[in-house]
């Protein structure tokens, strides 16, 4: 146990860049009534593994945001490099044992949904968690409609299990 406490204390900081968004971990300080709204909305909540009643003040989020940390119960954002607006946030759940992490993802700002932005970072993302991390599987829920473009897009062996209302939506990407 202590080789692996070690281990940890010796991986760099998360830190992704992508010509239009950074990646890190989400403090306190970056909690406030604009994000705290994306709560409202209940599949922002599902998107992140929330109580489906939870509601979000400034306060709360910034509670919500120090109660994670760096290597296993992991909360980062995206970052737009124009003007440091946070747009989206990812909850990383990582098993060191097995070398897995789960990724739950919801792009909070509608006006950077369905734009890319989760395809331009990804790759890079996969990489840090892969390569710079040493882990070996990802498991995440990807919304049917995207699911192609990041099969096509990423550099690693993903598999997806398919979750889509209509079941014509996974045969056409299967």
């Amino acid at each position: 146990m202590r080789a692996a406490a070690t281990a940890h204390q010796q991986e760099p900081p998360i830190y992704i860049e992508t010509p239009n968004y950074y990646v890190r971990l989400l403090k306190a300080e970056d909690a406030n009534e604009r994000v705290a709204a994306w709560f409202d909305q209940p599949d922002v909540r599902e998107g992140i593994n929330l109580a489906p009643d939870r509601r979000m003040t400034k306060e709360s989020l910034a509670d919500y945001f120090a109660s994670f940390g760096d290597h296993t119960n992991v909360l980062t954002g995206r970052f737009r490099k124009s003007d440091n607006v946070l747009i989206a946030i990812s909850n990383v759940q990582v098993n060191r044992e097995i070398g897995r992490f789960l990724m739950n993802l919801v792009v909070g700002e509608p006006e950077h949904r369905h734009r890319g932005s989760t395809l331009e970072v990804l790759v890079p993302s996969l990489d840090f968690c892969f390569e710079t991390r040493d882990l070996k599987v990802m498991t995440a829920t990807a919304l049917a409609f995207i699911t192609f473009a990041i099969l096509k897009t990423a550099a690693h062996n993903i598999a997806f299990t398919c979750f889509a209302t209509n079941a014509d939506t996974c045969s056409r990407i299967s």
